[in-house]
């Protein structure tokens, strides 16, 4: 019987015709994975035009935004519970026909109440787009490259809108105008939805390319360490638009170093995928960590712009390489359909967690404390990854003992 990693060997060596239809499902993940995270990635935008048209409160539009990520952290967890139960094409075809439907009910409404309600609604459609990628991801071959293609697409989408959107959109039409388009990029979607693949059409799980490390260590470690890099990092992201107000830099400055920030996490992931599963998995890791510790010590300097535009453009960059790899990582010691769903679920948890703890952490200790609270997260990420990794690396030298009476 060939193990795991042999089957993955197998799978890559596959037919023509397979390879085009693996390449159809990959274009379809990287599709759905870019709309489901389409307002994560244009929340500012998305806040500051519910703020202007809706006139809230500054409690208002954090309850808002809380309200979205909230419907889309706890779908993309239910997943666990769903995703082997649901058909998964129908499950996108009425995601995609619900989000549309929220998002023009959206723009006829002036109550906050029933605004907020459609938002979590929305916000409930979007995390199964996004959650649905990630079953699929778990049976092809290089999970680290795909991921790190679906993450350049996201980031590419929501840079785009960031570019469009203001003045062509908000500016003539306000937040209706906005959630009228996001609306109607759902309805795009729905052409996409035969080519996403169906279980069936997929290698069976146990070709998911991880031996004997499959259990509740390993996962719980992989789990682990997202949740509380993403929490850390989302953290200091959250405010480093303040830190540059604080700084007295102007809102074109920052703007401007914002949308550098976006292209070098479009960059950044290419690299993630163009280095896929080959070479040392550590190693974008310690990228990373050693990326956050100069960008603390360019943003904290007094280095004026151009240290502070240096340190947001490093701090994104080595974050968008590095958390291609974590997912992959994660994705790999998943011990089925129902474990990967908590892949993506542990991320949006960990994203909603971040700002409100170094919000809790500015308040005591400044913009500083920011910094130590993401980089402590980090290293103790750092350090359940690199537990996951030795597990890893162990199954591979020490195959089950099925495996040995098989190659006997």
């Amino acid at each position: 019987m060939p193990t795991r990693m042999e089957n993955r060997r197998n799978m890559n060596g596959e037919s023509a015709p397979q390879d085009s239809m693996h390449g159809q499902f990959i274009g379809a993940i990287v599709l759905f994975g870019a709309l489901g995270a389409v307002v994560f990635n244009i929340l500012p935008l998305f806040l500051g035009a519910a703020s202007d048209s809706l006139a809230l409160s500054d409690t208002q539009l954090g309850f808002l935004g809380s309200a979205y990520l909230g419907g889309y952290g706890v779908m993309i967890a239910a997943g666990f519970f769903w995703v082997d139960r649901w058909p998964w094409r129908r499950s996108l075809a009425t995601a995609l026909l619900g989000a549309a439907t929220l998002f023009v009910a959206v723009g006829f409404t002036q109550d906050f109440t029933l605004v907020a309600m459609l938002i979590a609604g929305s916000g409930v459609c979007l995390g199964t787009l996004y959650g649905l990628g990630y079953p699929a991801i778990a049976r092809l071959p290089n999970p680290e490259r795909l991921i790190g293609i679906k993450m350049a697409a996201e980031a590419l989408l929501g840079m785009s809108l960031l570019l469009i959107l203001p003045t062509l959109v908000v500016g003539a039409w306000g937040f209706r105008g906005l959630v009228w388009v996001l609306g109607g990029l759902c309805l795009i979607g729905l052409a996409a939805v035969p080519i996403f693949p169906q279980p069936s059409e997929l290698p069976p799980e146990d070709k998911i390319d991880a031996p004997s490390a499959n259990d509740r260590r390993s996962v719980f470690l992989g789990l682990g360490g997202l949740a509380l890099y993403t929490a850390g990092m989302t953290g200091i992201w959250a405010f480093v638009e303040r830190l540059g107000v604080e700084a007295g830099f102007g809102a074109g400055q920052i703007g401007a170093v914002l949308g550098a920030s976006l292209i070098a996490a479009v960059l950044a992931a290419f690299a993630a995928a163009a280095k896929g599963e080959a070479g040392n998995q550590l190693l974008p890791h310690v990228v990373a960590l050693v990326g956050l510790a100069i960008s603390a010590t360019l943003c904290l300097s007094d280095g004026g712009f151009p240290a502070y535009a240096a340190g947001v453009i490093l701090l994104n960059g080595t974050w968008f390489f590095v958390f291609p790899f974590q997912q992959a990582l994660a994705t790999r010691i998943a011990t089925s359909e129902r474990v990967v769903m908590l892949v993506p679920a542990m991320s949006a948890l960990g994203a909603a967690a971040g700002p409100g703890l170094a919000g809790l952490a500015k308040g005591d200790g400044g913009f500083l404390s920011v910094f130590l609270l993401g980089g402590l997260t980090s290293v103790v990420g750092f350090l359940a990854f690199r537990g996951v990794l030795g597990g890893l690396a162990k199954s591979a030298t020490h195959p089950t003992d099925s495996t040995k009476d098989a190659g006997s």
